[in-house]
């Protein structure tokens, strides 16, 4: 017969794998509830889907053991979606966009973008031929006759809303997490 003191033991042996196991767990559901909640265009908190590369940016962070903590969770961003940290925010915060290395923004407009809304090449590709510049936007040269197309609006900066909320997706789960060790802590 198992007594106390060797039931916890044994539960001791086995914890942090199995907590680490928990948080691999959630970390994973927290994944899934911001790609399907929060990167599907259905709602204002949600930032559309077009190219599809934001959602496949999001990966799960494996848990690690460091002392008495154990962590893990949800990254973005990476090289399919540099940008995906422009989106992830406090809610009523805003991101403000600035050029790195040149004076303007370039920002897309319909005649530049694929049927998903991105833009088809940079606005100083070679695939637009002739361009000039007129109060503020890009535009391509017509041929003869015909009217001139806009391409590019340029903009020093530009201030995005954050649509997706860190403290959100964290309530989304917690309940279940903190059954989970509930349950584990009773030795379930």
């Amino acid at each position: 017969m198992t007594g106390p003191i060797e039931k916890i033991q044994e539960l001791a042996k086995n914890l942090e794998g199995l907590v680490m196991a928990i948080v691999n767990d959630h970390s994973g559901r927290m994944v899934r509830v911001m790609v399907q909640e929060h990167m599907s265009g259905q709602s204002a908190n949600s930032v559309g889907r077009r190219s599809g590369n934001l959602a496949r940016s999001v990966e799960v962070i494996p848990a690690t053991s460091s002392g008495f903590s154990i962590s893990g969770g949800l990254r973005m961003g990476g090289s399919a979606a540099k940008y995906a940290n422009v989106h992830v925010g406090p809610q009523g915060s805003v991101m403000t966009i600035t050029p790195k290395s040149k004076q303007f923004l370039t920002i897309p407009l319909p005649a530049a973008k694929t049927g998903a809304g991105v833009a088809r090449a940079p606005a100083t590709s070679s695939i637009w031929g002739p361009t000039f510049i007129a109060k503020g936007v890009i535009f391509q040269k017509g041929s003869k006759g015909s009217a001139p197309t806009p391409l590019f609006v340029l903009k020093r900066s530009v201030t995005v809303p954050r649509r997706i909320f860190p403290a959100d997706l964290v309530a989304k789960i917690k309940p279940q997490f903190v059954a989970d060790l509930q349950q584990l802590a009773k030795g379930g």
